[in-house]
Parts: structure tokens; sequence; C-alpha cells
């Protein structure tokens, strides 16, 4: 197998950061913001797979940038995966994201950079490559952020006192998939496959870092460790779960209050290093590499339902437009407001929906544009004939949050219309439509 790497960084000097109902602007960073590209070949076929410090990528921006590296390459683009780590304080959108303003300049140099990420790993490419595979199980971090409430609703990020919260919606895949590349025993690259927002690094709780400077999150502080460990010339590549319902606070149990998010505790840097620990003592477990050198791709566009505006959600959109002339309510709830009157008329009834599967010997990865709920991804790997399934979100475009049905009809955050675009089936559209494609590339 031929294997190539490369590890470009673009932190802007200074700039806005999406991510949140206000606009943060950021001078320095308290890690760096980087591209980090992989690149694959056996018996002639290549992937190209490369994880960024950014939120999302627009679906348009995400064409782009793949077309690009598959046109300085010769590779198909539906071979080239590009997945977001989704730090919420990374660099600015190319276009305007609730009250964080888009910042085209900065947007063009990023892409520019991830380009030549992509490019490099693919120009670096060289025979000798072995592949190793480890999992893992790492509890202390990621929890359900939804709650069911005594009434039969579901809420998001409830608070830690909440009266009428009955129990956590779902519970999290805690699993880490790790993919470790050597040539003559020397640790080229590692590749992190784990679903929790990147979304840690603000002040509140007794948290010690906040939103001024830009940050890759606990992922790019696990990032450093690694490379502590292993050696600075190390690629890590992260590749991000399905997490749309995870993040760090344990609302049922309050155990962040005494671990990551405890007083003088810098929230990303210790979940990060924790992180990091628990791979490297599961890489130090494995002392064989994996015959299997298999590189496959295939691509399977679904056409999934529309996400609707209600007519509850009309009305206090309408409602809440109009008190906002007299009163002073939360940014968010204008935002939505504003949004669901601007974009919730002739909707159309249907959109497509592109999941793409990437064979890298023993992982199966599916990517997957959109926020995914823990249920997806927990339900893919029951369903996958893979040992190593790898479900990777935010990856080739964007789609929101793609929920389970009863999540809509609830009326939590992730449920809204200005939430996601896709609408009623789409979970188990995507489910049965990534087993099929994890079924194929397996073989």
């Amino acid at each position: 197998m031929k294997a190539g790497f490369s590890e470009i960084e673009y932190t802007p000097i200074q700039g806005f950061m999406p991510g949140q109902f206000s606009a943060s602007l950021a001078k320095g960073s308290y890690t760096p913001l980087q591209a980090n590209a992989a690149a694959f070949e056996n018996e002639g076929t290549v992937v190209i797979l490369i994880s960024a410090d950014h939120l999302f990528f627009p679906t348009d921006y995400a064409t782009a940038i793949r077309k690009e590296i598959a046109d300085a390459t010769g590779v198909p683009m539906q071979n080239v995966l590009l997945a977001a780590t989704h730090t919420h304080t990374g660099p600015a959108l190319d276009r305007e994201f609730w009250k964080t303003p888009g910042e085209p300049e900065i947007a063009q140099v990023v892409a520019h950079r991830i380009v030549k990420s992509g490019v490099e790993a693919f120009k670096n490419m060289q025979g000798g490559a072995a592949l190793s595979v480890a999992s893992a199980e790492e509890s202390r971090f990621s929890f359900c952020r939804l709650a069911r409430l005594e009434d039969g609703s579901i809420a998001t990020n409830p608070g830690y006192d909440r009266a009428d919260v009955v129990c956590p919606y779902d519970e999290p895949d805690h699993t880490i998939e790790i993919l470790r590349v050597t040539r003559d025993k020397k640790t080229l690259a590692i590749l992190v496959n784990f679903a929790n927002h990147p979304d840690t690094n603000y002040a509140t709780a007794g948290m010690t870092r906040e939103r001024n400077k830009f940050c890759a999150d606990w992922p790019g502080f696990m990032r450093l460790a690694l490379k502590e460990a292993y050696g600075e010339d190390v690629v890590v590549l992260f590749f991000n779960g399905c997490c749309g319902d995870v993040n760090h606070f344990d609302f049922f149990h309050k155990s962040n209050l005494a671990l990551h998010t405890a007083p003088g505790i810098i929230t990303p840097e210790c979940m990060g290093r924790g992180m990091a620990e628990t791979i490297t003592r599961a890489l130090d477990a494995v002392t064989e590499t994996e015959r299997d050198e298999t590189i496959t791709v295939e691509e399977k566009t679904l056409t999934v339902n529309r996400r609707q505006l209600t007519d509850e959600e009309l009305a206090w959109a309408k409602d809440t437009v109009e008190r906002a002339k007299t009163e002073y309510l939360p940014i968010w709830e204008i935002e939505t407001a504003t949004a669901c009157l601007r974009d919730g008329q002739n909707v159309p009834a249907t959109e497509p929906f592109v999941l793409t599967g990437y064979r890298v010997g023993p992982w199966g990865m599916l990517a997957m544009p959109g926020e995914m709920f823990s249920l997806i991804g927990k339900e893919l790997k029951r369903n996958s004939p893979f040992a190593h399934t790898v479900p990777v979100e935010l990856a080739n475009g964007l789609h929101g949050y793609v929920i389970p049905d009863e999540v809509r009809a609830s009326g939590a955050y992730e449920g809204r219309f200005t939430s996601g675009t896709t609408g009623a089936g789409t979970a188990d559209a995507v489910i049965a439509g990534g087993a099929e494609l994890l079924k194929k590339i397996y073989g």
C-alpha cells in the first residue's frame, strides 16, 4: 500500500468565529487551526481523506474544494473526503451565520490551504505503508445533551437542576476507533474517530478559556498530545462521529463539574489530553499490522423529505418578530424567527442527500453531510459488516441536524425548521442507505 500525509496550518491572525448566536472576534490562538490530509493507494484506487478545523463546510464550498483537489490530482471527486472537526472556535465561514459576519477573504485562504493539504498528501504517497487498528472506550467526556421530560417532550441542554427531567434522551457512542499508519515501524499518521461536540472553549461553570482566540478545541489538544507521544512529524486526523445530540455536560450526574469543567481546569485541554492517553494505551497494546489493504469508494444519493415550517412555528415566528419591535428578546429567538419567515415559504418537498462510503483496509468509513444524532451512528455500526465502522459527520457538505422523527415533533432545538433541511424519515433512510453502502464497500 502507498500512503502520504500532509499538515497545513491556516490560523488567521484575527477574525470572527462562527458557532454561536453572537459575533466573537478572535485575535491569536490557543492551538493552531489545521487541515490534515491522508492519501492511500492500492491497486490503482486512491482516496484522499481530509480533516479540517472548521465548524462545517456548506455543500457548495465543500464541493469547490474537493473538485479543485480532484482536478489537481486526477483522483475522482467522490474519492476525496472533506470533513469538518466542528470546532466552534475556528475561522469564519464564507457567508454570514446567525450574527457572525462572513469573511470571504479568510474563507478563500482556508480553502486554498485545504486544497494544498490534499494535493501534498497525494504527492507524498510512498509504498511500504502498513495499517494497524485499535478500538477503545472513553465515557468520561461525552453525554447526551437532550432530556426526556415528564410531559413527554424533549429538551436540549436542560441544565443541572430541572425538576421535570426524567432521563437522557439517548446514550452516546463512547467508542474511539483508531487507525495507525506506519512505515518501517515508524508511526506516520494516526486517524481517530469519536463522537463529541468540540464546543468547550468558553468561560462558564468555572472554565478558564474564553471565545477570544481561535482554538481547535479538544481535538486540537488531543492532536498536540499525540504528537508529544509519537513525534512532532506525525500527522493526526480527527473525524467526528455522530454527535448531534452529544456534548461534554453531564446534566444527569454532574460528573463534569468534578472533572473537565471543574474550576481552574482548561476544559478542552483536559479532554484532549485525556483522549490522547486513552488512544495511546490502545495503540500500545497493538502488536500486529493488518493484512487488509483494500481501497474502495462508493457513493449513493438518497432522496429525502425536506423539513417544512409548521403552522405553530409560523405563528410563533410572526409573534416573535412583532414583539421584538417593543421588547428586548434573546437574540437566538429573533434570529430563529427571522429565518423562519425568510426561508419557510415554498420549501421543496424533497432534496438529495449524498452518502459516500470509503474503505481503507479494515476501516469502513461513511461520510454524511450533516450533524447526525447518536442513534444513527449506533444503528450503522450495528448493521455494518465491518469490525471497525467509522461514521463521519459534517463530511462533503451540510444539511444541518439529521434527527429521529420524534425530536422534530418534540420542539427541541435540533428539530426546529431552522436547525436543518431534512424532514421526516431521513434518519431511517440514512441508516438503511448507509448500511447498504457499507456492505457494498466490504465486498
